[in-house]
Order: C-alpha cells, then structure tokens, then sequence
C-alpha cells in the first residue's frame, strides 16, 4: 500500500512539473517573441492615439476677394506604427479679403479631399475663378479601415466663397480625367461600376447637365 501511494505521489508531482513548465513556457513565448506585421495589422488602434489638425497655405482665387487654404490632417500615434504618417486634406477654409469673414467647406473633417481646382473665365489680362470642383472621398467603402484613393468617390462643386456645396455625382470607382469646356461648364470623365461616363457639370447652377455613357472599349 505504502509502495502505491508513493507513485501515486510522485506521478501527481510529475503533473504539477508539467503544468507549470508548459505555462511557463508560453508565457516566455508571449513576451519573448517579436510581433509580426499581421500581428500588428489586426492590433486595435490606441485609444489615445490623436490627429493633428492644421492649416495649409492660403492661395488667392483671382479676379475674387476670396482666398482658400487646406485644412490638414496627421495622424501621431503613442507607440511605433508601420502605417505611414502621410498629411491629408480634410476640409477647406475660405476667407473674404475685404471683410475677413471666413467660412469651411464642410463643417466637420470627417472627409479625404484627394483635388480641388479651379474653373475660371480667363482672359487675356486676367482670370476670373468662377467656382471650384472637388474630388472626394466620403466613406470606407472598401472596408480597409481607411480613407484613400481605393475608395469609393464623389465629385461636388461650391462657389468661390466655399459656400453652397453641392455633391453632383456618386460612388466613382475611378476618375479618367476632366476638361474645362468654358468658364461655366466642366466635362469629367469617370468609372462607375465597370462603364465609362463623361458628365456635364454646370458650375454656376451646381447642377450635372448631361451625363453620357461612352462605348465599350472591350470586345
């Protein structure tokens, strides 16, 4: 009886070395190994992690009283990132140089503006900004947990005080081009859900005028 108790106490004691080498062991692997880049793209942001606002250099909006300036944004992270600290644009502030009043584009920055130009009445001794056209990324549409170019986008117009913003069309997969067919009308080309589209966009009226689809250049 004696002999059997004492394996049966030595073979508890056995387990117990197990256990505890077996824990040990993980516990030594968890801080002991390096994280690797899958690890860290599946690690949840930082709670304290904060962006950076600022603002951009003014540029005058000729023929107007009118300047614009980018609002920027940087993302500063607590600890070491991979992801890339790139500057984006993420509102526009307008202010009248006669009166100093300013206005943003949009009241949050909550958008990716990827361009912003002119469409102006020029002449030979001078030009005349008749209004502005944007480039916009409002969404995560491809769920990557990011705004940028592989999203979704929209093109939207305002005058040149950066009041009456007006979304013209939506859900672009991919801007081919643009053409300022006179001071007032803009063309843009575009790709939406796998056909190509030239639109008619009045600047003055915010309006789209004409959208065309274009010929299937796959046979």
């Amino acid at each position: 009886m004696k002999f059997a108790n004492r394996w049966f106490i030595v073979g508890i004691g056995f387990l117990v070395l197990i256990v505890f080498g077996f824990g040990g062991y993980q516990i030594g692997r968890f801080f002991l190994t390096e994280p690797t880049e899958n690890n860290l793209a599946n690690k949840k942001p930082e709670k304290d992690n904060k962006v950076k606002t600022s603002l951009g250099n003014f540029q005058e909006l000729e023929g107007t009283s009118y300047l614009m300036a980018p609002v920027n944004s940087l993302p500063i992270y607590r600890h070491n990132s991979d992801d890339k600290k790139e500057s984006t644009i993420r509102n526009y502030l307008f202010v009248n140089g006669n009166d100093k009043s300013a206005v943003k584009l949009v009241s949050r920055n909550d958008f990716l503006f990827l361009n912003a130009q002119e469409v102006a009445l020029e002449r030979r001794d001078d030009k005349i900004v008749r209004g502005i056209w944007y480039e916009v990324v409002k969404a995560d549409s491809n769920n990557d947990k990011r705004l940028d170019s592989n999203d979704k986008k929209t093109i939207a117009v305002s005058d040149v005080s950066g009041s009456e913003y007006t979304e013209i069309i939506s859900e672009i997969d991919r801007l081919l081009g643009s053409h300022q067919k006179n001071s007032t009308t803009l063309l843009v080309f575009y790709e939406l859900d796998g056909r190509e589209y030239v639109g008619e966009i009045n600047i003055l009226r915010r309006v789209l005028v004409e959208n065309v689809v274009l010929p299937v250049i796959a046979e």
